[in-house]
């Protein structure tokens, strides 16, 4: 009974987490695809996001059916046909977290490396123009900048920066909320293991005991 307590529990955590993780997955695809022009200075930043989205709904989904299914294992039929899907699955969904890690260490380096501008290229035209209309109305040859110094090439949308910052430190949290939860449920198994162990060997004591006692009553009597 307690057992089931606790696998309902656990079922009931992952779910909650795989929640999260799909909303924000949702949310990483539509900021990214929206926003796909509006970062010059980093234009990884939006690709990120979709690609981390992508991975996370997928992801999340998986850990949807694979709670579902635990839930009903009870009912299983056709065993090494299930079993051999199992696994198939369950590396796909191994693959899939690789590779969501390094993605994010890759998006944790293209955020945290960028310092970006938020003014927007509408201002920096208007500034240009009100500097321009206060100088002399004389031809002036204007070298140009140099790309790499310019305004533009130097912006990114706030919202969607500030949004990727936190969507990055958030995928740490639910990362270390799964190793969590793993390290939970494999503390739950080795603790279940001891305890059912204890009291085999202690059903196994006190039977063996009872045997020397029937023993040497048998004895005595003869």
């Amino acid at each position: 009974m307690a057992a089931s307590g606790a696998v309902c529990c656990i079922l009931a955590i992952t779910c909650t987490i795989a929640a999260v993780d799909l909303g924000l997955s949702i949310a990483e695809i539509a900021m990214g695809y929206i926003h796909l022009q509006d970062c010059p200075v980093q234009a990884k930043i939006p690709i990120y996001l979709v690609v981390a989205g992508c991975t996370g709904l997928i992801l999340a989904l998986g850990n949807f059916v694979k709670a579902k299914k635990t839930k009903g294992d009870s009912q299983r039929r056709e065993a090494a046909e299930q079993s051999t899907a199992s696994n198939c699955a369950n590396g796909i969904i191994s693959l899939l977290s690789l590779f969501a890690f390094v993605w994010l260490i890759c998006g944790t380096v293209w955020v945290f490396s960028t310092s970006p501008t938020f003014q927007q290229a509408q201002e920096l035209s208007n500034a240009t123009t009100s500097t321009s209309a206060t100088t002399a109305p004389a031809l002036v040859t204007v070298p140009e900048a140099s790309n790499s110094t310019s305004p533009v090439n130097t912006y990114c949308y706030e919202p969607l920066y500030k949004f990727v910052m936190a969507t990055v430190l958030l995928r740490y949290a639910v990362m270390g909320l799964y190793l969590c939860l793993i390290l939970c449920t494999c503390c739950a198994c080795c603790g279940a293991m001891c305890c059912v162990k204890f009291l085999v060997d202690k059903e196994d004591g006190a039977s063996s005991g009872e045997r020397q006692e029937q023993a040497v009553s048998m004895v005595e009597k003869s």
